[in-house]
């Protein structure tokens, strides 16, 4: 049986999940993991982060996270261009949390 050849593509983290991830590339969506380096550092994918992923048979590796624009912690996204804030007037004291 012939070993299908590995592809590498570049695309952005549309839902991250339990180290699971929705990869939107031009050819569609793909479900990817990150490897193992990825998981262990400092820096893990985000949301939003546009990331190069190696693909096979419709799954795919989460290789590289290309440089961001900028993160939030709290929801933990990248790449954000447009934040809408929405609050109560009628309620003076707010929970940022």
């Amino acid at each position: 049986m012939p070993m299908q050849e590995t592809e590498r593509k570049t695309g952005r983290i549309l839902r991250s999940l339990s180290g699971f991830y929705d990869v939107q590339t031009p050819e569609g969506i793909i479900s990817c993991r990150g490897r193992g380096h990825l998981r262990r550092g400092d820096e893990t994918p985000l949301t939003g982060d546009v990331v190069e992923i190696t693909a096979q048979r419709g799954k795919g590796m989460v290789e590289k996270i290309l440089p961001r624009k900028n993160c939030f912690v709290r929801p933990a996204v990248a790449n954000v261009d447009v934040l809408v804030v929405f609050a109560a007037n009628v309620n003076s004291v707010t929970e940022p949390y």
